[in-house]
């Protein structure tokens, strides 16, 4: 059956935005619903049988299963209706990537993975007191999005068990083989809460082995061996792999379910105790280890679909430090992992790292068998609490790049577009108080510069809201507003009111995406930010995550800059995640593997750094500010290992 494409169109209440993805049972688009000024994300059923009446009764029940069940880590389902003869679910639009996508860029820190996982825990069990059953818990059904927050999503193959009701999957095989418990692969076992926390332990025991327990075979042959075959010991496929996470992962993955446990809850309690209580594994990172086995094939994909569509540079292979990193020679389910990093060039030749980083690696992994002994005792608890604000890396859902003239911007600033290739124009604007730049605009009320001398004068005030206001008055004005908000952003910058020039600069970014002018103000957006995200954002940092959260900020360059601020804070997850989406798109690529490569320096994967920073400078591509700062920071690193 050929499904209607929707981009663009407006079905009922929502206009289309554009595709988020596709698989055998739904397309999900985004779309945005102007009378409420909010993006949702609209699931449309693929069914042959959306004219059935006893089919829609079954699918409105299904609807009404899933948004009875409220809770603030799972996806809120607002509506359904039909429409030209499909059926559709409205649901929360979440501004972030799968978890599926964020291990496609290595494996987690255990950190990360004890931060992810007891949300999602958590929204399990009020499903299962609802008696609401998921049936399909996956990394491809957890959502993390830019704040940290974990979602799981995706109960269409949910039945309200309590009931005895049968969902619209009535006599279907339910769930994904990698991931189904053996009582779903069989016609006589009865599906119960403890199959979702089978799952449940599938994805855990993935995130920690660094493979799933049966990667390998046809569908049937892998719902076969989750049926009859031994589990395979996690320390046996990695041996950093502590006893005592192993003995939880064993109960989690038992054949029978009366030998599991009862809740996700006392899972996720005695996976953490397992951890703390056997430290001696608990975050080291093996350079050169193998990446997780899936994450070779599924790399590839993602990063040929993103040069295709949106030519990106491919992105390098730089492994996040794993807490516990899958061992060397793991076999891959589709292709041979890699287990040696790599950067990849402008002309797509494969760069080996070069013998400074190899040295370096040495280096590194003295420094961090040092720390560990020090920072992993007396920091332990502070770095888990701080973790718990946001989730690591990788993005798949969201659009490569944001604006566009198709696409309605609800809060973004709208007014002519200059054509592209008009050159930019710095104002330059007077120093005047606030009364004498009233009185300029009253006398002036339809010229740009007043509105911009005024913003200026109540920058300088530190009246910030005020300038963004007049701001926002004084753009519909302006012949070319690219160029008065590049100005008012170098102002705000000069007097160091960072909000401000985040709000500025986002708003010339925004009208300048898919134009020949991107790439010029991309360049000093860039050049100015970058430095005051170390020198200026300190007494800031609190407001700008507010307004990035709150999506205030929507320019994906302007986020991935954000991103070195958090770093400075400590909030390595957080930076990860926007970092990861950041890569996937063209017009912040350069800026997040310069980033990135600070993070990994923090973390103390200096091989990892070096090769984000020598893959700036290889790429011609690159702003020239990234490519110098690049240069300098590989400077440091030669001039501190000769010392």
């Amino acid at each position: 059956m050929v499904m209607p494409a929707y981009d663009g169109q407006q079905i009922g209440q929502y206009q289309i935005v554009s595709t988020l993805g596709a698989g055998g049972m739904a397309t999900v688009y985004k779309a945005y619903h102007s009378r409420l000024n909010r993006y949702v994300a609209i699931k449309m059923i693929h069914t042959a049988q959306a004219s059935n009446p006893a089919f829609i009764a079954r699918f409105e029940r299904e609807a009404q299963i899933i948004a009875h069940v409220e809770h603030s880590n799972i996806v809120t389902v607002y509506d359904f209706f039909e429409h030209d003869g499909n059926l559709f679910l409205v649901m929360k639009f979440i501004d972030g990537c799968t978890l599926k996508a964020a291990l496609v860029d290595g494996p987690l820190l255990i950190d990360d993975v004890l931060t992810i996982m007891p949300p999602i825990a958590a929204a399990l069990d009020y499903a299962h007191s609802q008696g609401v059953l998921h049936r399909d818990i996956k990394p491809s059904n957890i959502m993390l999005d830019y704040k940290g927050t974990p979602y799981l999503t995706d109960f269409g193959l949910a039945k309200l068990s309590m009931a005895g009701e049968s969902s619209i999957s009535e006599n279907m095989l339910l769930g994904t083989p990698f991931y189904m418990s053996p009582e779903q692969g069989t016609s006589t076992g009865e599906v119960t809460k403890r199959s979702d926390l089978y799952s449940l332990g599938v994805v855990l025991y993935e995130l920690i082995v660094g493979r799933l327990p049966f990667p390998e075979g046809t569908p049937y042959a892998i719902i076969h061996d989750h049926i009859y075959k031994p589990l395979p010991l996690p320390s046996d496929v990695n041996p950093n792999v502590p006893k005592a996470v192993e003995l939880v992962l064993l109960r989690a993955l038992s054949k029978d379910p009366l030998d599991r446990y009862a809740s996700a809850g006392e899972m996720i309690t005695e996976l953490r105790a397992a951890f703390v209580g056997d430290p001696g594994s608990y975050n080291i990172a093996i350079p050169g280890a193998a990446r997780h086995p899936a994450a070779s094939s599924l790399l590839k994909a993602m990063s040929e679909s993103v040069m295709m569509m949106q030519n990106t540079p491919p992105m390098g292979n730089s492994a996040t430090n794993a807490s516990i990193t899958p061992p060397v020679g793991n076999p891959a389910s589709s292709s041979t992992a890699t287990n040696t990093k790599t950067a990849t060039s402008s002309n797509g030749t494969l760069l080996q790292p070069s013998p400074r980083a190899q040295s370096w690696m040495g280096v590194a992994l003295v420094i961090v068998a040092l720390l560990l002994a020090v920072v992993l005792i007396l920091n332990r608890l502070d770095e888990q609490n701080a973790a718990a604000e946001a989730v690591i890396t990788a993005v798949n859902q969201i659009p490569a790049v944001q604006g566009g003239d198709n696409n309605p911007n609800p809060g973004e600033v709208t007014g002519p577009f200059p054509p592209s290739g008009v050159p930019l124009n710095i104002f330059a604007l007077e120093d005047l108080s606030i009364a004498d730049a009233q009185a300029r605009l009253e006398a002036a009320p339809e010229d740009e510069i007043s509105y911009l001398t005024l913003a200026r004068a109540q920058l300088k005030n530190n009246d910030v809201d005020a300038a963004e206001q007049t701001l926002l008055a004084g753009v519909e004005h302006s012949l070319d507003p690219v160029s008065y908000y590049v100005t008012a952003g170098g102002e705000a910058v000069a007097l160091e009111r960072i909000s401000a020039a985040f709000f500025a600069y986002s708003n010339a970014l925004l009208l300048v995406e898919r134009t020949t002018r991107y790439p010029e103000v991309r360049e000093i957006v860039g050049s100015n930010l970058y430095p005051l995200m170390m020198t200026g954002v300190p007494t800031h940092f609190e407001v700008l995550r507010a307004r990035i959260d709150g999506d205030v900020y929507r320019s994906v360059l302007v986020r991935t800059l954000f991103a070195r601020a958090q770093i400075h804070n400590g909030q390595y997850v957080a930076a990860g995640l926007i970092l990861t989406a950041s890569l996937r798109n063209a017009g912040a690529f350069h800026e997040a593997t310069l980033i990135r490569g600070e993070l990994n320096a923090a973390r103390g994967d200096m091989e990892g750094a070096i090769t984000d920073w020598e893959t700036v400078l290889a790429d011609a591509r690159a702003p020239r500010w990234t490519q110098d700062r690049a240069r300098e920071l590989l400077a440091e690193l030669d001039n501190t290992g000769n010392n």
